[in-house]
């Protein structure tokens, strides 16, 4: 019986030449073991279709009751990890990050406001997740390199909503940071409030990974 596939899904054996005429991101399907791979016209290469190789959803915490601390963790070996941390407060907090439960001056950071000079900050026990301590919304996105035998590093943009109205720009913040591990690879990730005030009812961290 013959199926028709739409263009850009090729079909065959696992025995047969995949054709390399290809644009990226064709799929080939393989019929005899099920796999998929996809064409990567970057590396001229088929890869294939794993869980590993594309971005998943590996972990997310909501916070119910305001309290100091958010955790996502057992998270899956991944070497690249991207975390989305949504801040609503109704009062001042200042967010940071560890990881693995690391509590020693194993951090270090580059810091900068609205492009501003950088600000920097080493032997830290913790990692800056949003830039100060105004109760507005902000939303931080962190891609980390999560190599187990490397040191971990980590870019960050944070946006915050500062003053209410189209008439007042956003906020903005940029860190570089680094925690100084190389024996291990992620699997904790915290998010921890370092003022006497709470993190609120609502504050979303989510963690991305693949391979």
């Amino acid at each position: 019986m013959t199926v028709d596939l739409p263009i850009g899904i090729l079909r065959g054996l696992s025995t047969d030449t995949k054709p390399t005429s290809v644009n990226h991101g064709t799929l080939f399907f393989e019929t005899d073991t099920g796999k998929t791979f996809y064409w990567n016209s970057n590396i001229s290469e088929w890869i294939e279709q794993t869980d590993e190789k594309r971005w998943q959803v590996l972990g997310v915490a909501v916070l119910n009751v305001a309290g100091d601390s958010l955790i996502v963790q057992n998270l899956k070996p991944r070497k690249y990890l991207k975390c989305l941390f949504v801040c609503l407060p109704s009062t001042s907090a200042n967010g940071r990050f560890r990881f693995n439960g690391d509590t020693g001056s194993n951090y270090a950071d580059r810091v900068s406001a609205n492009g501003g000079a950088d600000a920097i900050l080493t032997s830290q026990t913790t990692t800056p997740l949003f830039g100060n301590h105004v109760n507005n919304p902000k939303i931080s996105i962190f891609d980390i390199l999560n190599l187990k035998n490397q040191e971990k590093l980590i870019i960050c943009h944070v946006v915050e909503r500062g003053t209410a109205g189209a008439a007042n720009p956003p906020n903005r913040g940029e860190t570089v940071n680094k925690w100084a591990n190389t024996t291990e690879k992620i699997n904790k990730i915290e998010a921890i409030n370092n003022t006497a005030n709470d993190f609120d009812v609502g504050m979303t961290l989510i963690v991305l990974g693949h391979d």
